[in-house]
């Protein structure tokens, strides 16, 4: 293995855990809203991995992190709410994907270059949830 090869390797790790970050301050600054508001109805769990259990109003929703390329070639964070498989599927139901770059903007698509809103700013967070849970409901129904 040559050492660009290498380089290119340790770019990819770091570029993970800095993305991965940013979802762990979403998650936490979820949580804290949750308690602040007194929102017993929505509930997050531990992130293990990638990925972390929500519940929303007696459902169980998987909350994922993952990385994507964008056309420019540079990465996107990419997380995913999805709903259990629904009986006799094998496959989770996404209700809303997320994307954000590196600053932790959030996008619209892995190809969307602009945002004035930020994942990781606790001030966005209930923009963000607010999204989700409309998603949610219309999935719900």
């Amino acid at each position: 293995m040559g050492q660009a090869e290498l380089n290119q390797i340790k770019a990819m790790v770091g570029d993970y855990r800095q993305f991965k970050l940013k979802f762990v301050q979403l998650v936490k600054h979820s949580q804290q809203l949750a308690r602040d508001n007194n929102l017993p109805d929505m509930t997050e769990g531990e992130i293990r991995g990638n990925a972390t259990t929500w519940f929303v109003m007696d459902r169980s929703v998987m909350v994922r992190f993952g990385l994507v390329h964008a056309p420019d070639g540079t990465f996107r964070g990419r997380i995913d709410f999805d709903l259990p498989p629904k009986p006799g599927g094998d496959l989770p139901v996404t209700i809303f994907t997320l994307y954000f770059d590196r600053k932790g903007n959030m996008l619209e698509s892995a190809s969307d270059a602009f945002s004035n809103r930020r994942i990781i700013d606790e001030h966005d967070v209930p923009f963000i949830l607010h999204r989700f849970l409309t998603k949610f409901l219309k999935m719900l129904t």
